[in-house]
């Protein structure tokens, strides 16, 4: 009875706790590579990662771009249904782990710098032109590293260190383990969200 007991804790502690970090820091979905939801003729075939800033004010969403070496071209496509006031970044591991738990962060690269967006300045003319998706890209030669994309709703409001509200697990978990793909009654129901996905290609 006493090993069955321990196999169903150790099965518990597996499922609450990331691989790569303790309290579900880490617990990131993979970006979805935009060259896998176009299609031949350039139509989207779904939507990207999803996040609803309905359930993400004042929070953040990461996506895993994965690990990079070497000389890439690497670019975002964001989609941003009501013009939300969000920063979008790409950071390797420690300037994330710096970004989550509120220390200094910024670009480990200088051409990553390009890719960073803060939509704010951008809104009001995006708003007059109905145009609600921007996208970033540039080349680059990184040293080897995991690298994520970082939709930053509110979270954080500056590069420098700063005091952040850190939701214990049990409600940040919620927010992992939202769904990737866009609900299609969102598309309809007036919902705020934003869709993303990245694309890598080597030389």
């Amino acid at each position: 009875m006493k090993i069955i007991t321990n196999i169903v804790i150790l099965i518990v502690i597996i499922l609450i706790l990331p691989v790569d970090g303790i309290a579900g820091h880490h617990r990131y979905h993979t970006c979805v590579d935009y060259d896998l939801i176009v299609d031949a003729s350039g139509n989207h075939e779904n939507d990207g990662n999803y996040m609803n800033l309905d359930l993400y004010d004042g929070h953040f969403y990461v996506c895993k771009i994965g690990y990079i070496e070497g000389e890439v071209t690497l670019g975002w496509e964001v989609k941003n249904s009501i013009n939300a006031n969000i920063s979008i970044i790409v950071l390797n591991n420690d300037n994330l782990n710096n970004f989550v738990s509120g220390n200094s962060y910024g670009h480990s690269n200088m051409d990553l710098a390009n890719l960073y967006l803060d939509w704010g300045p951008i809104a009001q003319f995006n708003q007059a032109n109905s145009d609600f998706l921007e996208n970033r890209e540039t080349s680059t030669d990184l040293i080897g590293d995991n690298y994520y994309l970082v939709i930053n709703f509110g979270y954080r409001t500056t590069f420098q260190e700063e005091e952040v509200n850190k939701n214990n697990i049990f409600n940040k978990l919620k927010y992992y383990n939202a769904p990737t793909k866009v609900p299609k009654e969102a598309l309809y129901d007036g919902s705020a969200y934003v869709t993303m996905s990245i694309d890598v290609d080597y030389p």
